[in-house]
C-alpha cells in the first residue's frame, strides 16, 4: 500500500482532476477492505469520474459473470441448509445394466497332471465355483466350434494357435490366452446363459465330458431363423435375368478396357509433362 493509486480509466489530459493521486490515508476504509481481501478494485463507472471523489458512497459488488449472456431467471442462490440432490451419477447410475460390476473370474492355470496312453497331452485346470475342472485345448477348440455355430452375429474371440511339440513358454502363453477366452465367454450376458457352457463344459468333469462329446450330438442350430419371405426368395424369372446378363457382358467387358485404355493414355501424358 505504499503506492498511490490511480483510476485507470481517466484521462490524464482531459481530466486532471480525476487523475489526483491520493495516498493510502486517503483511500476510503470500503475499498481499503476490498484491496486488501481481493486484490482488485471494481470500478462501478467508466465515464472518466474518479472513484475516488465520492469516499461516502457504498460501491455495491459487480454482478455475477455471466459468460453466455444470458442473465435470466433461472439460477437460483442454494440455501446451505437445504438438501442439495447432486446431478453426478453414482457407479450405480452409470451402468443400466450391471453385470459389469458383478463380473466373474475364472483362473485358467497349466496342470501338473498329464493324461495319455502313448501321446501325454497337456491338461488346463480351471478353477470354477464348482471346483478344479481339467480341461484340454481341443476341448476350449469344442466349445468355440459351437460357439462359432450357434451365434455366428455374436463376437466370439479367437482361440491361441496349435503347435506340434509346445514348450513351456508356448504353453504359459496359451495357457493365458485360454483364460482370457474363458472369462469373455462366462461374462457375455447372452453366451454366459448357454447350456452347453454352464451344464456341461464348467460342470462335469474330465471323463464324464469326453463321453458325453463322443456320444452326444451338440445341437448347433442358430440364435436367429431368419424365415425367407416371398420378396427374399429366388425370382421366376431368375434364368431370363441371367441370360440378358450375359448378352451384355461383352459390351461391359469392351467398355471396361477403353475405359482402362483412356485412364493409362492419361497418366502417361501426366508422366511425360512433368519431365522437365
Amino acid at each position: 500500500m505504499d503506492k498511490y493509486i490511480q483510476n485507470p480509466w481517466d484521462n490524464d489530459e482531459s481530466n486532471e482532476k480525476s487523475t489526483k493521486k491520493r495516498t493510502p490515508s486517503e483511500i476510503p476504509s470500503n475499498l481499503q477492505s476490498s484491496i486488501i481481501s481481493t486484490g482488485t478494485v471494481h470500478l462501478p463507472s467508466t465515464t472518466g469520474s474518479s472513484i475516488f471523489e465520492n469516499s461516502n458512497d457504498n460501491l455495491s459488488p459487480p454482478p455475477s459473470a455471466d459468460p453466455w449472456g444470458t442473465n435470466n431467471n433461472d439460477s437460483k442462490i442454494l440455501n446451505p441448509n437445504e438438501n442439495v440432490v447432486s446431478d453426478t451419477p453414482t457407479a450405480k447410475q452409470d451402468y443400466e445394466f450391471d453385470w459389469e460390476l458383478t463380473s466373474e473370474s475364472i483362473k485358467v492355470s497349466i496342470s501338473p497332471i498329464k493324461k495319455g496312453v502313448i501321446y501325454k497331452y497337456v491338461n488346463f485346470a480351471m478353477d470354477t465355483k464348482n471346483g478344479i475342472i481339467l480341461r484340454r485345448y481341443n476341448d476350449f477348440l469344442w466349445l468355440s466350434e459351437v460357439f462359432l455355430k450357434k451365434y455366428p452375429y455374436r463376437l466370439i474371440p479367437i482361440l491361441p494357435p496349435k503347435k506340434i511339440g509346445p514348450d513351456e513358454a508356448f504353453l504359459s502363453q496359451r495357457c493365458r490366452g485360454l483364460q482370457r477366452f474363458l472369462n469373455f465367454i462366462i461374462n457375455h450376458p447372452t453366451l454366459k446363459e448357454d447350456t452347453v457352457l454352464k451344464d456341461i463344459f464348467l460342470l462335469m468333469d474330465d471323463t464324464d465330458f469326453q463321453a458325453y462329446k463322443k456320444s452326444n450330438a451338440v445341437c448347433t442350430e442358430e440364435e436367429f431363423d431368419f424365415i425367407l419371405d416371398s420378396e427374399y426368395s429366388v425370382p421366376q424369372n431368375f434364368e431370363l435375368r441371367v441370360q440378358s446378363f450375359q448378352a451384355n457382358l461383352n459390351i461391359l467387358i469392351d467398355y471396361h478396357n477403353d475405359l482402362a485404355n483412356h485412364i493409362e493414355n492419361i497418366v502417361r501424358r501426366n508422366d511425360e509433362s512433368s519431365i522437365d
